[in-house]
C-alpha cells in the first residue's frame, strides 16, 4: 500500500466549498446552544480564519491542537483548519467547561 503525504492531498473542504458553496454542511441543534447551520462556504471561512490565527501563533505540521470544548460546528472548523496547516486537531472534552471553545496548541 502506498503512503501518500498530507502535503499531497487536495484540500477537500476549498474543493467543496468552491463548487457547492451553498449546500449545507454542518448543522449543530444541541438544545440550549442555539441552532447553528454552515454551509460549506462558511465552513471554508471559519476554517481559513482559524487556520490563520493557528499559524500566526506558531502552529505548523505536526504540531497537536486540542480542542477543549463540546461538540458543535466549531470543532469541525478546528478539525479542518489544523488539517490546512499539517497539523493534528485532537478533541478533549471532560465534563463541562465554563468556557465553551478554548483551544490550546501543544508542543
Amino acid at each position: 500500500m502506498a503512503v501518500v503525504a498530507a502535503a499531497d492531498m487536495p484540500d477537500f473542504l476549498t474543493v467543496y466549498a468552491s463548487s457547492q458553496p451553498g449546500k449545507l454542511a454542518v448543522v449543530d441543534d444541541r438544545p440550549g446552544a442555539g441552532a447553528v447551520a454552515w454551509t460549506y462556504a462558511r465552513l471554508e471561512a471559519e476554517a481559513n480564519q482559524l487556520a490563520n490565527v493557528l499559524a500566526s501563533l506558531g502552529v505548523g505540521p505536526g504540531e497537536k491542537v486540542i480542542w477543549c470544548g463540546p461538540n458543535s460546528a466549531q470543532v469541525v472548523a478546528v478539525v479542518n483548519a489544523t488539517r490546512k496547516l499539517g497539523a493534528v486537531a485532537v478533541p478533549a472534552r471532560q465534563g463541562r467547561s465554563a468556557d465553551p471553545g478554548r483551544w490550546s496548541h501543544a508542543r
